[in-house]
C-alpha cells in the first residue's frame, strides 16, 4: 500500500502522516496527546491572523460596499431587485456575529429599505463570511467553498427577490 504523497495524492492539512511500520496501526493516547497541541498550536498561528486581517479589511470597505439608502435604492422594481441581488452578494461577504443581523436589519428596515433587500440581507448575514471562506477553503476545497457561496447567494435572492417585486 502506497501513502498518498506516493500515489500523487497530497494529504490534509492536520492528517497525521503515514507510518511505514504500522499503517493500520491506530493513534494510541500518546500520539494524540502529542498531535493535538501541535496542530492546535499550528492552527492557531494561522487562523487567527487570518481572520483578523479578513474582519479588519471587510470593516474598513464596508460602507462602500454596501452604501444602501432609500434614496440609493429608490422605488422602481427594477432597482429595488438589483439592491436585493447587490445585498444578497454582498450579505455573503460581511462578518456578523451570531444573532448580528437581525439588529442591522432592523436598522436597515427604520431607515426605509426595501423589503426584499432586508429579506435577502436575513438569509446571507448569519451563513458565511469572506472571512470563514478564508479559513475552510483549504480544507473543503475551492470548489466545495465557492458551490457553497453561491448556494448561500442564490438562497439570499430566493428570498429576497419575491419580496422586492410584492
Amino acid at each position: 500500500m502506497r501513502a498518498p504523497e506516493a500515489a500523487g495524492q497530497s494529504r490534509p492539512a492536520g492528517a497525521p502522516e503515514a507510518s511505514a511500520s504500522a499503517p493500520n496501526k491506530p493513534a494510541g493516547p500518546g500520539d494524540v496527546a502529542l498531535r493535538f497541541p501541535r496542530t492546535l498550536t499550528r492552527m492557531t498561528l494561522v487562523l487567527i491572523p487570518e481572520y483578523l486581517l479578513g474582519v479588519l479589511l471587510i470593516g474598513a470597505f464596508r460602507g462602500w460596499m454596501l452604501p444602501l439608502t432609500r434614496d440609493a435604492v429608490g422605488h422602481g422594481t427594477a432597482t429595488v431587485v438589483a439592491a436585493t441581488v447587490i445585498a444578497a452578494m454582498l450579505g455573503t461577504l460581511f462578518v456578523i456575529p451570531t444573532a448580528g443581523e437581525i439588529p442591522i436589519v432592523q436598522g436597515l428596515a427604520v431607515l426605509g429599505l426595501p423589503a426584499g433587500v432586508l429579506g435577502a440581507l436575513l438569509i446571507t448575514l448569519p451563513a458565511i463570511s469572506l472571512p470563514s471562506m478564508a479559513m475552510v477553503g483549504r480544507t473543503f476545497g475551492r470548489r466545495l467553498t465557492t458551490a457553497t457561496t453561491v448556494l448561500v447567494v442564490l438562497a439570499g435572492l430566493l428570498g429576497g427577490v419575491p419580496l422586492a417585486v410584492l
